[in-house]
């Protein structure tokens, strides 16, 4: 085997720990007894996928053998429909032309987007399968299409546990028991509501059956397949324990019950949201939905079945339950680490990223810039560099950056930085480390301490002294002949 990747050398080792990296390094070696990198001397502007292929091809390679090209998502996620369809084509012809067999393995956060448009080219490949983390140790794994000699097999599922050695045992397939267990029931809807999913004076006039609590709901010994149960949540301290029975009441009744959650005060995060779906709940309700609306959102999901796998024990769940020790400002290096470790939590738990890039103003420093920052949320850290800051928001939905970014800083961001970057790949956020730990700078140590202020905008700035802005602020001016 002939292996190739199209990133560099450093980059591809970044990360690994000092224990794992011998290891691996000779497990690769094993595998291919060849291996080749990008140059590290090559800039971003210039890297073209298709240009890098051309150049693979160069490299003399026997028949019967295999290529192995390890692509990161990013360079093919940017690619139009027609170039991708090029770039398919040409290996297609060179495999053919030469006599091999190339195997193309994408990876990052954004490997999956490509599936429909991989879809449609499916004459010009042998097979597309998909490999995606359901918990630390648990992997999903999809044929859409793969050919052999032996004949074509599409549209399979398995999963696959990771042991301890590093070998892959795929499980028993349960898709028989469970579908076994689903019965049509069509003709009624049953609704169970717990008293504590409504708000003050809201009083149900549907036909539904109404429980005291969550735990009376989720103890009811037995209910149609058809039930949906409708459960409320209004603290931070209720989810653990929520999420622990849902994923109870999934194991005990199986797949055809509805699970909804109604946030009658505002306490989920966006973390919190997807680890009650780990849990198997099918419906996450916010807070400002009124009644009527939960209703129509209940009746929507009637006999509609969970097909999402589950973690297969409690432990498994509870490890997406995922804690964030560090808020405010990071060293560099530390900085770097902590990215690194989200990231690879970000994969099994399926929580966006963002890493944001903020270029400093000519005449500002790191330091004022980092006086202006509080930091509350934790999970969200931020290190300084000579020409920027670099903020972290560990678990964001993406359409609530720019609004994340303006919360955390005492002035528009706009007016604060020369420009904005948001970065959310897995392979832009290893090549944007390095230049962080590289320019890194060193800032006071009181421009740390405000970044991790916990108070609320009120509180500080009741509790700040009269200083002079370093910005201009708007002042009504007055008029000649006005009181």
């Amino acid at each position: 085997m002939t292996f190739t990747c199209l990133n560099d050398k450093n980059s591809f080792y970044h990360g690994l720990s000092d224990e794992i990296l011998p290891e691996f390094t000779e497990s690769l070696k094993r595998k291919g007894n060849r291996i080749y990198f990008l140059t590290k001397n090559i800039s971003e502007r210039s890297l073209n996928v298709e240009n890098i292929i051309q150049d693979i091809f160069r490299i003399r390679m026997p028949k019967q053998s295999t290529l192995t090209i390890l692509i990161p998502d990013i360079l093919l996620v940017n690619l139009s429909q027609q170039r991708l369809g090029n770039l398919l084509e040409q290996l297609k012809q060179d495999a053919t032309a030469r006599n091999i067999t190339i195997a193309v393995w994408l990876y990052g956060s954004l490997a999956t987007s490509l599936k429909p448009a991989l879809m449609t080219y499916s004459h010009l490949l042998a097979g597309l399968a998909t490999l995606t983390a359901v918990s630390p140790n648990k992997y999903q794994y999809h044929i859409a299409f793969w050919a052999n000699r032996q004949g074509v097999r599409a549209d399979e599922t398995c999963l696959m546990n990771r042991e301890a050695a590093g070998e892959f045992i795929v499980l028993p397939s349960s898709k028989a028991a469970s579908t076994s267990r689903i019965k049509t029931d069509a003709a009624q809807s049953h609704i169970v509501l717990s008293k504590e999913a409504l708000n003050d004076r809201e009083q149900p006039t549907e036909p539904l059956k109404l429980m005291p609590s969550n735990q009376a709901a989720l103890n009811e010994s037995e209910y149609p397949g058809s039930t949906t149960l409708i459960l409320g949540c209004d603290s931070p301290g209720m989810i653990r324990q929520l999420a622990i029975d849902c994923y109870r009441f999934r194991q005990k009744n199986g797949p055809q019950p509805n699970l909804i959650i109604r946030e009658t005060r505002q306490c989920l995060r966006y973390s919190d949201e997807a680890f009650l779906l780990k849990a198997g709940v099918n419906l996450i309700v916010p807070h400002h939905l009124p009644f009527a609306r939960l209703m129509s959102q209940a009746e929507a999901i009637q006999h509609q079945v969970l097909v999402r796998s589950l973690p297969e024990d409690i432990e498994a769940l509870l490890s997406f339950d995922l804690r964030y020790e560090n808020r405010g400002y990071l060293e560099n290096q530390a900085f770097s680490q902590y990215c690194h470790q989200v990231m690879q939590r970000s994969t099994p738990s399926q929580l966006r990223f963002a890493l944001v890039k903020l270029s400093l103003l000519p005449g500002m420093t790191a330091d004022e810039c980092l006086r202006l920052c509080h930091l509350r949320r934790n999970g969200d850290v931020v290190t300084a560099c000579h020409d920027a800051l670099y903020v972290l928001f560990s678990a964001i939905r993406q359409t609530d950056i720019h609004t994340a970014l303006n919360n955390i800083f005492d002035f528009p961001v706009r007016d604060l930085f020369r420009n904005v970057r948001i970065i959310h790949s897995h392979h832009d956020t290893e090549q944007e480390l390095k230049t962080i730990v590289e320019q890194a700078v060193c800032v006071s140590a009181s421009a740390e301490h405000i970044s991790m202020e916990a108070h609320q905008v009120s509180e500080r700035s009741a509790a700040r002294p009269e200083v002079v802005s370093l910005f201009a602020v708007s002042k009504p001016i007055q008029l000649q002949g006005e009181s």
